[in-house]
């Protein structure tokens, strides 16, 4: 289902694999509480109409884009695309891979607020209805 409400989730460690199959607007958010908590890191895939991937930090008062790369057609509903997310524990570093890729293809270092990384959410947006599976676990339609 399209929405801006994450679905949250407790993280047990710091790298976890995601499969999403949706049109576009794959959202994975970073946060230290099981609610939209600030500071927030986004990791949007396939966003703007599935045209580019980036990774965002939410504060208080704004969104900033602080890497993005363009990613034409990474997400479809005609199957699942698998991506590998890492980060550190007390969230300064966050990376994005995609599939069986040895090397991410976003990475940011998150020197401005770093904050511990307790939970993950996923949602997605923007007239998009994708179906997630986390880790080997099915986490429905979103």
């Amino acid at each position: 289902m399209d929405s801006t409400k994450y679905h949250f989730y407790p993280v047990n460690i710091f790298r976890m694999s995601v499969s999403v199959k949706a049109a576009h607007d794959a959202y994975v958010s970073f946060t230290s509480g099981e609610s939209d908590t600030t500071p927030m890191i986004e990791v949007i895939i396939g966003g703007w109409q599935n045209t580019k991937t980036a990774i965002r930090i939410r504060l208080e008062n704004e969104s900033v884009d602080v890497v993005a790369e363009d990613t034409p057609e990474l997400l479809t509903t005609e199957e699942y695309r698998d991506f590998t997310l890492e980060w550190a524990q007390n969230g300064t570093l966050f990376q994005l891979y995609g599939g069986a890729d040895r090397e991410p293809f976003l990475s940011w270092e998150n020197t401005q607020c770093p904050f511990p990384v307790t939970h993950f959410g996923v949602r997605t947006s923007h007239g998009a209805t994708g179906e997630w599976i986390c880790d080997g676990k099915l986490k429905n339609k979103f």
